[in-house]
């Protein structure tokens, strides 16, 4: 599974063991993805569970940050993986109707640097805080939580909903509109510039950092062509120009790299969705248009 490309949609995948590896790989992106944008991330998650202290830690990192964490179980969300799933922002916490959720009584998983004499002290500590966690969460009591939580305690989707774990069933995805129908509503300077632009980028050569902001350029730019937002394409398209090659023509760098495949690929996209008839590589002048584009970008021959 790609996690970079879900990555660039503010999606984390949450697979596998909940252990001490996946809570600082998970808590690393909540908190890149928190510097880039207050939008909401969304979090599926199929787990049998793991470790309370790596669950937390990632718990804690999802109300850290200001963004909102959507939580969504697929497959099996268990123990801690519960917990992270009951953890989402209220409101947006679901399961596909499939999922099987299980909520699990804390255990001190390789407790054995813990003092026997201290091990059922520390496990009651653990457990209240568990469970306490769980109550605010879901609407219960700790002590129906308490009663409730082993390992029979099984939920369908559905009844995961009624009991407070999460807040919806995760219903079908429209199909998506075709993006043509949007470019076609943009008036035809604005797609012809968004064009031209887009024919440089090919031909481009830049930093990894640059190329960075590109990418994040072309993400807004299909953005505003799905919701034919002809300012936000502008915008957008500034912003591309902005990260594009800003020196005398002719000086090479070795540290310059082309077109990254991944960006290759959005471009060809954009530039099919804006004009089924692409220009020639490198852009051609239109003194007509009143977009005026900050800075002169120039491809290198």
């Amino acid at each position: 599974m790609d996690h970079d490309e879900l990555l660039r949609h503010r999606i984390l995948y949450v697979d596998g063991a909940v252990d001490d590896d996946l809570a600082n790989r998970v808590a690393a992106r909540l908190l890149l993805l928190d510097r880039e944008s207050p939008a909401d991330v969304t979090m599926y998650i199929n787990s049998a569970g793991g470790s309370v202290g790596a669950g937390m830690a990632v718990i804690d990192t999802m109300r850290y940050v200001s963004c909102d964490v959507a939580t969504c179980a697929i497959g099996v969300a268990a123990g801690m993986a519960q917990c992270l799933l009951t953890a989402g922002a209220k409101g947006k916490r679901g399961a596909v109707p499939q999922a099987r959720i299980l909520m699990l009584a804390p255990s001190l998983e390789g407790s054995g640097a813990v003092e026997e004499a201290g091990r059922d002290e520390a496990l009651e500590r653990t457990r209240l805080q568990v469970s306490a966690m769980l109550a605010a969460d879901t609407g219960q009591t700790a002590e129906r939580i308490r009663a409730d939580w082993g390992p029979h305690a099984w939920f369908t989707a559905e009844e995961a909903r009624a009991y407070g774990l999460v807040d919806h069933i995760a219903a079908p995805r429209p199909v998506p509109r075709p993006a043509r129908p949007a470019a076609a509503s943009l008036e035809q300077g604005v797609r012809r510039m968004a064009v031209d632009v887009l024919a440089d980028v090919l031909v481009w050569r830049l930093g990894r950092d640059r190329w960075e902001a590109v990418g994040r350029g072309l993400d807004a730019m299909r953005r505003a062509l799905a919701a034919g937002d002809p300012a936000g394409l502008r915008r957008a398209v500034a912003d591309v120009e902005m990260a594009g090659p800003h020196r005398i023509l002719g000086l090479e760098d070795s540290a310059l790299l082309p077109l990254p495949e991944r960006h290759r690929e959005r471009v060809n996209e954009l530039i099919h969705q804006l004009d089924p008839e692409p220009p020639e590589q490198g852009r051609q002048a239109f003194p007509d248009d009143d977009f005026t584009a900050c800075g002169d970008a120039g491809a290198p021959g």
